[in-house]
Protein backbone atom coordinates (compact mmCIF):
# COMPACT_ATOMS: atom_id res chain seq x y z
CA UNK A 1 0.00 0.00 0.00
CA UNK A 2 1.67 3.26 -1.08
CA UNK A 3 2.18 6.01 1.43
CA UNK A 4 -0.21 8.89 1.06
CA UNK A 5 2.58 11.48 1.01
CA UNK A 6 3.98 9.93 -2.17
CA UNK A 7 0.83 10.91 -4.02
CA UNK A 8 1.48 14.16 -5.95
CA UNK A 9 -2.12 15.25 -5.36
CA UNK A 10 -1.60 15.07 -1.58
CA UNK A 11 0.50 18.24 -1.47
CA UNK A 12 -2.19 20.24 -3.22
CA UNK A 13 -4.87 18.68 -1.03
CA UNK A 14 -2.98 19.57 2.14
CA UNK A 15 -2.39 23.15 1.02
CA UNK A 16 -6.00 23.72 -0.01
CA UNK A 17 -7.34 22.14 3.18
CA UNK A 18 -4.91 24.09 5.32
CA UNK A 19 -5.76 27.37 3.60
CA UNK A 20 -9.47 26.68 3.97
CA UNK A 21 -8.98 25.95 7.67
CA UNK A 22 -6.97 29.14 8.06
CA UNK A 23 -9.68 31.30 6.53
CA UNK A 24 -12.41 29.62 8.56
CA UNK A 25 -10.45 30.23 11.76
CA UNK A 26 -9.89 33.87 10.82
CA UNK A 27 -13.61 34.27 10.11
CA UNK A 28 -14.49 32.73 13.49
CA UNK A 29 -12.02 35.08 15.22
CA UNK A 30 -13.50 38.14 13.51
CA UNK A 31 -17.05 37.10 14.41
CA UNK A 32 -16.04 36.41 18.01
CA UNK A 33 -14.31 39.79 18.13
CA UNK A 34 -17.50 41.48 16.97
CA UNK A 35 -19.54 39.68 19.59
CA UNK A 36 -16.93 40.59 22.21
CA UNK A 37 -17.10 44.26 21.23
CA UNK A 38 -20.89 44.23 21.46
CA UNK A 39 -20.79 42.46 24.83
CA UNK A 40 -18.29 44.95 26.24
CA UNK A 41 -20.64 47.80 25.30
CA UNK A 42 -23.71 46.16 26.88
CA UNK A 43 -25.03 46.97 30.32
CA UNK A 44 -23.43 44.94 33.13
CA UNK A 45 -25.17 41.67 33.99
CA UNK A 46 -24.23 38.04 34.55
CA UNK A 47 -25.25 37.20 30.98
CA UNK A 48 -22.98 39.95 29.65
CA UNK A 49 -20.11 38.51 31.68
CA UNK A 50 -20.69 35.09 30.18
CA UNK A 51 -20.85 36.56 26.65
CA UNK A 52 -17.57 38.41 27.23
CA UNK A 53 -15.84 35.33 28.60
CA UNK A 54 -17.08 32.93 25.93
CA UNK A 55 -16.47 35.23 22.97
CA UNK A 56 -13.03 36.15 24.30
CA UNK A 57 -12.06 32.50 24.67
CA UNK A 58 -13.35 31.66 21.20
CA UNK A 59 -11.46 34.60 19.67
CA UNK A 60 -8.26 33.66 21.50
CA UNK A 61 -8.55 29.97 20.62
CA UNK A 62 -9.28 30.55 16.95
CA UNK A 63 -6.43 33.05 16.60
CA UNK A 64 -4.05 30.61 18.27
CA UNK A 65 -5.09 27.81 15.93
CA UNK A 66 -4.86 30.14 12.91
CA UNK A 67 -1.26 30.97 13.83
CA UNK A 68 -0.46 27.25 14.13
CA UNK A 69 -2.00 26.56 10.70
CA UNK A 70 -0.09 29.50 9.21
CA UNK A 71 3.18 28.13 10.61
CA UNK A 72 2.39 24.68 9.17
CA UNK A 73 1.65 26.19 5.75
CA UNK A 74 4.92 28.10 5.78
CA UNK A 75 6.90 24.99 6.80
CA UNK A 76 5.30 22.98 4.00
CA UNK A 77 6.04 25.79 1.55
CA UNK A 78 9.70 25.92 2.57
CA UNK A 79 10.01 22.12 2.40
CA UNK A 80 8.48 22.09 -1.10
CA UNK A 81 10.87 24.81 -2.24
CA UNK A 82 13.90 22.80 -1.04
CA UNK A 83 12.80 19.64 -2.87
Amino acid sequence: MPRRSLNPQFGRYFRSRAHRSLWILILVAVLAGGILTKALGASPSPLTGVRVAVSGLIALGSLTLAVRVMIAIERAHRKARRS
